[in-house]
């Protein structure tokens, strides 16, 4: 990522449809401020190093940035699909012990709640004794619960947090490191985390 800001500073990096159907496109110097303050606020929730943060969402710029985020200091990033049920949320962000949880949104759920990822965590949240926060994307329904926050609640965290904080946590690793786990579908049983290490990506 950070070779591709050296050189493609101001190229596009990521293309997202807004809610009117318009393509709003990010260079990689903005993708990269976007990953440095998610890093920051990150280091703020203390997230330590090989701790781990679920996003739940479909694609969106977030996804993307928090993804990278995790990454970028040496903490381990957990995808999950938006149309997952409670009970598959669960056990993911159960069984890699995930500190936050990132929330999005499903562009199918036709206003029904049943298939809204905040709804569906909020059914089984109290049993994730390790979520520390449910972070709210922007334009997700905030629902009542002393973990849920909102992207704006966030990101101000990261306030107190200095650029040399997030260098030097990003110094920190190791490329045989866990970058990220990814769950299995689950065929024959409850679904399993493959780890891949840092040298298996590439931003």
């Amino acid at each position: 990522m950070l070779q591709n800001v050296d050189k493609f500073g101001n190229e596009p990096a990521l293309s997202i449809k807004d809610r009117n159907g318009n393509w709003q496109t990010d260079t990689w110097n903005d993708f990269y401020q976007c990953v440095i303050d998610i890093s920051k606020s990150l280091l703020a929730c203390n997230i330590g190093i090989d701790e781990k943060i679920s996003i739940y969402s479909y694609n969106r710029r977030e996804w993307y940035s928090c993804y990278a985020a995790a990454q970028y200091i040496n903490s381990v990033a957990v995808g999950i699909y938006h149309t997952c049920s409670s009970s598959e949320v669960e056990w993911i962000v159960g069984n890699s012990d995930s500190k936050i949880v990132f929330v999005g949104n499903n562009p199918n759920d036709n206003g029904e709640t049943d298939k809204m990822p905040n709804y569906r965590l909020l059914r089984i949240l109290d049993k994730l004794d390790k979520i520390e926060y449910v972070v709210l994307m922007e334009g997700v329904e905030k629902l009542e619960h002393t973990k849920i926050i909102t992207w704006e609640e966030f990101i101000s965290k990261g306030s107190t947090i200095n650029d040399s904080n997030v260098k030097e946590r990003n110094e920190s690793i190791n490329l045989e490191s866990t970058a990220s786990l990814i769950y299995t579908s689950g065929t024959t049983g409850n679904p399993k985390g493959v780890e891949l290490t840092y040298d298996n990506w590439q931003f």
